[in-house]
């Protein structure tokens, strides 16, 4: 008898842990899932739900996780971390986008009707999601309207060797940034307005966020072009930098102090990813500021991000900035450990030691299998004993199609020589459309090796590893397979080119 119940008590124990356990385990791993429903698409269409852990978004370096899925068919996402929220999109195979970057919260049960002309949102959580596709679309149509006059400004400083003969001054960048500004208000009305109507149907925490997001992107917006011009200003070198910063500086007496001073009002701050943007081109402004000049260099924006920043938001702020920024020598590493030291976010530690493993001068080059034009496969150890020279682009990439004409010089220089290789690596989502470009010759050169990422693009496995962020971007692999530098300098004038060489001749 005694027995028996010792028995029965053991198994009820047994029992109740198990069940403890579980219900631990479900706390642990909460789900968001999304249902998409279509007339306009065959349930074979694929849905792709995209998205990074530990709420970063667009951050190379980092993994990005791809959920596939069938319309008609749940889609279910994890948060493997415990995250309060995760940045996620989602789109119907590559035509037409869901949610772009959008807050994603915990047990979010979504279901999306796709009409020609419209979606209609409906769900558990649903209510931030009408809010984006509110505001999104009420910024098209303000957008539809807009006298672009600054896109003069972007223009010009995104094509700086092209625009040498505008008409360009302190003038004209003046009324441009009046008539930005103007624009910019009635975005935060915009936003503001449908906030307003959306205030306590949204979770508090996930309201404020929302918020921060925005207002720090349409600020992030005017500051991207604010320094912009500025920069293009010195660049053509006919009018003071300092006054031409002054008058422009004053036609905005704001200056986003509403961030700058209440950001710390949310309580998931050091998170959002808009807010980390503006804080970055606002740090690039005091670069142009007389009165608080910052040196252009890593080691002094890394020392303003220490001694104005604490907590998360200086580790977000800094392996943002280090990762866009990439390792270009050894004092830049020395940099990244100088920065390690202040830092007590592991995720961000974790992500700039793999970066120091990736890609400082002397880590081991990635083993990749790409194939090239007949689809043969290569991988980087077919070229051991060799100098080689990586080059990402994807057509259509106009600074790319310079960087190739620059280097036509230097690929005649080495043309004859069996051990230095200029291999290409193209990350665009149609072959077809690499391989026309590959025989136009406007992006690589007769004789190179040309490799392609399999329609993979950004989600490669070598483009994630080596952190690649912007294109064109250059790698130079030594004979030993080793990375001599993970951004040598582009050949764009006589200085750059003659260092570009002699890395080359002093790697053979």
């Amino acid at each position: 008898m005694k027995k028996t119940l010792i028995f029965i008590i053991l198994n009820f124990l047994t029992i109740n842990i198990v069940l403890a356990q579980l219900k631990i385990s479900d706390k642990k791993i909460s789900k968001a899932q999304f249902y998409v429903h279509s007339r306009n698409y065959s349930i074979k269409d694929s849905l792709f739900l995209i998205y990074q852990e530990n709420q970063w978004s667009n951050l190379s370096g980092v993994p990005r996780q791809i959920i596939n899925g069938k319309l008609g068919y749940q889609l279910k996402m994890n948060f493997e971390n415990g995250e309060k929220f995760l940045y996620g999109s989602l789109s119907i195979g590559d035509c037409r986008p869901l949610l772009i970057e959008n807050i994603i919260e915990p047990n979010d049960s979504i279901v999306f009707h796709v009409l020609r002309n419209r979606i209609i949102i409906d769900g558990r959580g649903k209510e931030k999601y009408q809010f984006v596709q509110e505001v999104e679309n009420e910024l098209e149509l303000l957008n539809f309207f807009r006298d672009d006059s600054l896109s003069k400004v972007s223009e010009l400083s995104n094509n700086i060797s092209n625009a040498v003969t505008e008409e360009f001054n302190v003038e004209s960048t003046k009324q441009g940034f009046i008539k930005s500004l103007q624009y910019n208000k009635k975005k935060k009305q915009i936003v503001l307005t449908l906030l307003d109507k959306y205030k306590g149907r949204i979770p508090q925490e996930i309201f404020e966020l929302l918020k921060l997001d925005y207002l720090s992107k349409i600020e992030s917006e005017y500051l991207k072009s604010f320094n912009d011009g500025i920069n293009y200003i010195i660049f053509k070198g006919k009018e003071n930098a300092d006054s031409s910063f002054m008058v422009l500086d004053k036609i905005n007496p704001e200056k986003a102090n509403y961030i700058r001073h209440s950001f710390k009002n949310t309580v998931l701050h050091p998170l959002s990813k808009e807010l980390i943007e503006f804080l970055l081109q606002d740090i690039r402004t005091q670069m142009y500021n007389p009165k608080t000049r910052i040196t252009n260099s890593p080691k002094a924006i890394v020392d303003y991000i220490i001694n104005n920043y604490s907590g998360l938001l200086r580790d977000r702020l800094l392996t943002r900035f280090l990762i866009k920024n990439k390792i270009k020598s050894d004092r830049e590493v020395e940099t990244i450990s100088y920065a390690l030291k202040h830092m007590n976010s592991e995720n961000c530690i974790e992500i700039l030691r793999k970066s120091l493993c990736h890609s400082s001068p002397g880590s081991v080059a990635f083993e990749f299998e790409l194939t090239d034009t007949l689809r043969n496969v290569v991988r980087q150890s077919d070229f051991k004993g060799k100098v080689v020279l990586l080059d990402f682009f994807f057509t259509g990439c106009g600074s790319c199609k310079i960087l190739n004409d620059k280097m036509t010089p230097i690929v005649q220089l080495f043309k004859d020589n069996p051990n230095v290789k200029f291999v290409s690596v193209n990350i665009d989502k149609d072959r077809k459309e690499w391989i026309n470009s590959v025989r136009s010759l406007e992006y690589t050169h007769k004789g190179s090796i040309d490799l392609y990422t399999n329609g993979n693009g950004a989600n490669s496995k070598i483009i994630q590893h080596y952190n690649v962020y912007g294109y064109p971007t250059l790698i130079l692999i030594g004979k030993d397979g080793k990375i001599i530098s993970a951004n040598p300098p582009k050949p764009h004038n006589k200085k750059n080119s003659t260092t570009l060489i002699q890395m080359i001749k002093t790697a053979l």
